[in-house]
């Protein structure tokens, strides 16, 4: 009867894992079942300009609902929502993540690449 049951769960899973889309919304999530934390680069532009840069490790960056914008909270339990031009990235090797600077414009003086270089990370 147990191995019936397992049979039954691998059919249905095995569709939902062969197609493209189903395996971009695993990767979003982070997981199969349910949505899991991860380490994220969210960059805020504005008129070309990086005006923030999170580098985020153990969260889960979420789109809102009914919006264009993402929420999440941060290591410190700030709640952060960004919305415009705003590119999220899940990142799956920490040496990827290593390469890019938390940076927001309020607290420097030089832009981001003026700062980090021109490659932007």
């Amino acid at each position: 009867m147990k191995n019936w049951m397992y049979f039954l769960l691998l059919l249905c899973l095995v569709p939902m894992t062969g197609c493209a889309g189903c395996r971009n919304d695993i990767k979003a999530r982070g997981g199969l079942l349910g949505e899991y934390e991860g380490d994220y680069i969210v960059i805020s532009q504005s008129g070309g300009l990086i005006m923030d840069c999170y580098v985020l490790k153990n969260v889960y960056v979420q789109s809102e609902t009914n919006s264009d914008g993402w929420k999440f909270t941060d290591e410190y339990g700030n709640l952060t929502r960004i919305g415009g031009d705003t590119k999220v990235i899940r990142i799956q090797d920490a040496e990827e993540l290593d390469k890019w600077h938390e940076y927001h414009m309020e607290f420097e003086t030089m832009t981001y690449r003026e700062k980090f270089g021109e490659s932007g990370s």
